[in-house]
């Protein structure tokens, strides 16, 4: 790290440790009334997490689900109203950097360029700064140790804050605009050099927010969108309604069930998610389709979901070709990521 490096993280810390920037950009967090980790609004990143210490160093071992991981080595420099110091950011492997960036770049909706990889490179190591903000007790009493980091040092430096209790630990937003900055950063060091992947957005449905492949043609109106794919393999439609999560009122998976039992889809099962910023419900159904291309009935299958938040609910239904799921089940993931309600 340069002295002009160490002179700028050092003037960012000393800013958040006035508390002249510690609610900067604060642009993902609406005023909500529901309760989540640590009392976090939104979406969170959710990580195993394995402590060290070395020689007064702590060392953090992050793992995320699928396979990702990262370590973050702690360095303390003082304390101006809040501790602070010197991180670093490294990975054993660029396979483990790779899978850690994928779930983060799900966890703020903002898929990477898709393609072939080079996983051969050692990873190097990503530079930063951190100021402890102090902790945070949660609805069930767990106490919540809330860190601030500041993620590299070149012009796709990013802020985000990671909270900690025990062995579990949960990254939550800062800005929508660190978003590329924090992906790119870590990637490109620890990962596979991905930039963010160009989508299109989809407008015209009311309180909903997604992307799609820019090929992809987008159709509708009146408060719906219909999706393809340039082949028109796979169909996704999408509508909303001011029907808002209430304290009493059904959760996603059984306004689902509500659907279904009218549509006569009443004995398909129903799986359900709580991804922090939305409740998320669906059901998949496999069944034979004519295929107008082929002039005969083809395997296909369709997922019918309901999104719901706090603002009203978004239903999508997509379809596709059972032939085609190595490609179109992780595009409606990709999707489905990117969706947001507000």
């Amino acid at each position: 790290m340069t002295n002009h490096e160490r002179r700028q993280l050092f003037e960012s810390i000393r800013q958040v440790a006035r508390g002249e920037r510690t609610l900067d950009g604060r642009d993902e967090v609406p005023a909500k009334h529901r309760i989540r980790l640590a009392g976090m609004d939104g979406r969170a990143l959710e990580v195993r997490v394995e402590q060290y210490d070395h020689g007064g160093q702590r060392r953090l071992e992050l793992h995320t689900g699928n396979g990702g991981e990262l370590a973050i080595a702690m360095i303390p420099r003082g304390e101006m109203i809040f501790p602070y110091g010197d991180l670093k950011i490294e990975s054993r492997d660029r396979r483990r950097g790779t899978a850690f960036v994928e779930a983060m770049a799900d966890w703020l909706g903002a898929p990477l360029e898709r393609g072939p990889v080079d996983l051969e490179l050692s990873p190097s190591i990503v530079d930063g700064g951190y100021v402890k903000l102090g902790t945070q007790r949660d609805a069930d009493g767990v106490d919540w140790e809330i860190l601030k980091l500041f993620v590299g040092l070149n012009e796709n430096a990013a802020e985000c804050f990671l909270r900690i209790a025990g062995n579990r630990g949960a990254f939550t937003e800062k800005w929508s605009r660190y978003r590329e900055g924090l992906l790119v950063t870590i990637d490109g060091s620890l990962g596979a050099a991905r930039g963010l992947e160009a989508r299109q957005e989809v407008h015209g449905v009311p309180m909903a927010w997604l992307t799609v492949p820019l090929d992809w043609t987008v159709s509708g109106g009146n408060g719906h969108a219909k999706l393809a794919d340039p082949r028109e393999d796979v169909l996704f439609e999408v509508s909303s309604a001011l029907l808002p999560k209430m304290s009493n009122s059904p959760s996603a998976g059984e306004r689902l069930q509500t659907v279904l039992a009218l549509t006569g889809q009443n004995q398909t099962v129903v799986h359900e998610r709580d991804r922090g910023d939305l409740e998320l419900a669906w059901a998949e159904f496999p069944h034979l389709a004519d295929d107008p291309k082929l002039g005969t009935k083809r395997p296909a299958c369709g997922r019918w979901m309901l999104a719901l938040s706090d603002v009203g609910q978004v239903l999508a239904t997509y379809y596709f070709w059972l032939d085609d799921a190595t490609w179109a089940v992780p595009e409606w993931e990709r999707i489905v990521s990117t969706l947001r309600i507000g």
